[in-house]
């Protein structure tokens, strides 16, 4: 008798159960290439295409990332930053079969004033408010940290108020529980639409990011073309996103953030910096340069 192990990730378990209708498209549309950062879905798709000698070329987007070693299987990789496809290039991947193409970010134009937002969510004009746009955990968003960082802030400046916009998780009640023991109400949870997210970046004085790494972190992107002032880890990403930026700081150990914050760590990102983030990040620039990619391996 067969055994059968159970997959307990449900994004891989929606990962396997779309595979077949993945594999139907690809031979009904027989499409030249087909782009995908899913690892699950991507993986099998890849080894299908190539049992079968299926024309169709896989590239696949190594968001995660899931590393070198993995996404070295696939026709084409894109990798987000450029830490990430020198160590692919490095493990012997072909430089030609990789570009440098990261996600493209754009926020909408606010659609409610500052002064109008924060006076809904019960914040007063001069209040400071500190907003976070991260899933509602402490394994990797570290919101457990955010919380006791800006109680420590708020000893000596209680004009400091905090916005956490994300996602629960499992670990969202006891971050709940933390706030409202070392916070109170001085801070808002809320899960919003783009547009909705729009309002609070334009409605904030300052971003933070607690996390010790992430693939790209386009939040940090979105805050950058908002002009918000950013306080975030060191970490490649964020280097590539913000380059030389003061509010780039080495957030592993308690009392950093809350000493970046009440020392002004964080400053107005220039004009330059907002201009540039736009530009780095442009959904038509990007999209040409995949095209261009693609189009140059074809050559």
């Amino acid at each position: 008798m067969r055994s059968v192990k159970l997959i307990n990730d449900g994004a891989r378990l929606q990962q396997r159960s779309f595979t077949p209708l993945a594999k139907r498209a690809i031979l009904k549309f027989q499409p030249e290439y087909v782009w995908l950062q899913e690892g699950t879905l991507a993986r099998s798709l890849q080894r299908w295409i190539r049992r079968n000698r299926i024309p169709t070329r896989l590239v696949f987007c190594d968001g995660a990332p899931v590393g070198a070693e993995f996404s070295s299987e696939f026709d084409f990789v894109v990798n987000l930053t450029p830490t990430a496809r020198e160590e692919l290039i490095s493990h012997g991947y072909p430089e030609s079969r990789t570009r440098l193409i990261p996600h493209p970010v754009t926020i909408p134009a606010p659609t409610k004033d500052r002064a109008t937002w924060r006076q809904s969510l019960g914040f007063r004009e001069s209040d400071r408010l500190v907003i976070s746009v991260a899933a509602w955990n402490s394994h990797h968003k570290r919101i457990d940290y955010v919380i006791r960082e800006m109680a420590a802030v708020r000893r000596d400046h209680e004009q400091y108020k905090l916005l956490l916009c994300g996602q629960p998780t499992p670990e969202t009640p006891g971050l709940q529980k933390l706030a409202r023991e070392l916070l109170g109400d001085n801070v808002r949870w809320m899960t919003l639409p783009l547009a909705e997210l729009s309002n609070a970046y334009h409605a904030a004085d300052l971003f933070v990011l607690a996390s010790h790494n992430e693939a790209l972190g386009a939040v940090i992107a979105e805050a950058a073309i908002a002009g918000l002032p950013i306080i975030c880890n060191d970490f490649p990403a964020a280097r590539y996103i913000l380059g030389d930026h003061p509010g780039i700081v080495d957030l592993r150990h308690d009392g950093a953030l809350a000493e970046a914050i009440g020392g002004g760590t964080a400053i107005r990102g220039a004009s330059g910096v907002t201009e540039r983030v736009k530009s780095q990040f442009c959904p038509r620039r990007l999209a040409c340069e995949l095209a261009e990619f693609l189009e140059g391996v074809d050559a």
